[in-house]
């Protein structure tokens, strides 16, 4: 593919993703979709479907091409997974005249993805974004040798100097760029959509709920601890991870335990549960750049979030009556639960709408339309 021509006045732009799981949907990304497709600005998927069976799952009814490369890759990361990605960036890079059919912008996402996508935006002459969903330095503290951490983010800092715009999911991400890209980054929440459940009047059937990452970080052992002392509290896990077969052991013996597995319907659960928990350590390096997809989804369901994290939860807890900020243990969780259980006059609505003043779409969006229109 050679260099393009300027769109014309009433062209419109494609926007091509690179994703690094297979879009079962993943909720930041689908925000992004949602963005740009209320331009009319079309989308196509380029996703890396890790999956050991590549079985379809469905896609929200919007302007969306998906396009699966299935390579099987393990969970928890190592050689095997650096291999597989290998794999992955191989099939994409043969295929890439018709997988970037008619792109006008390139969007990459994660860290693992950009050697790829800055490879190929220089191979076919696309200007690319890159939406930097973690702090991998944080994120990977205490798991990888220092010197793989500094390695990493100087080479992640390198490649994004290329983009036309990095974009980060919280103000607490800011700081990593600095001094590193000319601008700073476009915040972008992940607020998972505009349009918000009506409030539910059926009764809740757990008394807290997880849904996300089962590792040892997350501190599952806090809940399976609870739901031992107090038997009088409903308490459920979903999610996968390292620490799953912990989970699932656990969940055997304890009655009021319930470990869902992975679940691609994580809405609906937040629907049944009283609170919402996100047992991110607080001493864990990632604690005070933390923007989970978990706090968003407590404000769109109206559930009280409990957690022990800094970074935007703790910042939003400052302004709003959300949730609790608690200590690490199983006594101020329980303290929390039954807090949570007595509290009136929460701010979810509120926070929800000033966490959508301050998302910055619509530089999101007139970035995405100009870097498309004008490309070489």
């Amino acid at each position: 593919m050679g260099a393009g021509i300027a769109l014309g006045q009433n062209q419109r732009p494609l926007v091509v993703m690179l994703l690094d799981n297979h879009y079962g949907p993943d909720p930041r990304v689908a925000l992004e979709i949602e963005l740009l497709s209320h331009e009319r600005i079309p989308t196509r998927l380029v996703a890396w479907d890790r999956r050991s069976d590549d079985a379809l799952q469905e896609v929200p009814a919007i302007e969306l091409q998906l396009r699966r490369v299935h390579v099987p890759a393990p969970s928890g990361g190592g050689r095997r997974s650096l291999w597989a990605a290998a794999k992955f960036s191989a099939s994409v890079w043969r295929t890439r005249r018709a997988l970037l059919e008619n792109a006008s912008l390139l969007v990459v996402h994660d860290v693992y993805l950009l050697p790829l996508g800055w490879a190929l935006a220089r191979r076919v002459r696309l200007p690319f974004m890159y939406d930097a969903h973690e702090d991998f330095a944080q994120m990977e503290a205490g798991r990888r040798p220092r010197w793989v951490l500094r390695l990493v983010a100087a080479v992640e800092g390198l490649l994004a100097r290329g983009a036309v715009a990095v974009v980060v999911p919280g103000a607490s991400r800011i700081a990593r760029w600095d001094g590193v890209l000319a601008k700073p980054p476009i915040v972008l929440p992940n607020l998972v959509r505009r349009d918000r459940p009506e409030i539910g009047r059926r009764a809740a059937e757990w008394d807290l709920l997880y849904v996300g990452t089962v590792s040892e970080g997350r501190r599952p052992d806090i809940l399976i601890e609870l739901a031992r002392s107090r038997p009088d509290l409903q308490i459920a896990i979903a999610g996968r991870g390292r620490s799953t077969d912990y989970v699932s052991q656990a969940a055997d013996k304890l009655p009021n335990l319930t470990y869902l597995g992975w679940r691609s319907d994580a809405e609906e659960l937040l629907a049944r549960t009283k609170a919402i928990y996100y047992g991110l350590d607080p001493d864990h390096p990632y604690s005070e750049v933390a923007c989970p997809n978990t706090l968003y989804q407590a404000l769109l369901h109206r559930k009280p979030l409990i957690f022990f994290c800094g970074g935007e939860p703790a910042d939003l807890a400052k302004e709003f009556k959300i949730g609790i900020r608690c200590e690490p243990s199983v006594a101020a969780v329980s303290a929390a639960v039954d807090s949570c259980s007595r509290m009136t006059g929460w701010e979810f609505d509120e926070a929800w709408r000033t966490v959508w003043e301050r998302a910055e779409t619509e530089k999101f969006v007139e970035t995405v339309n100009t870097a498309a229109r004008e490309r070489p």
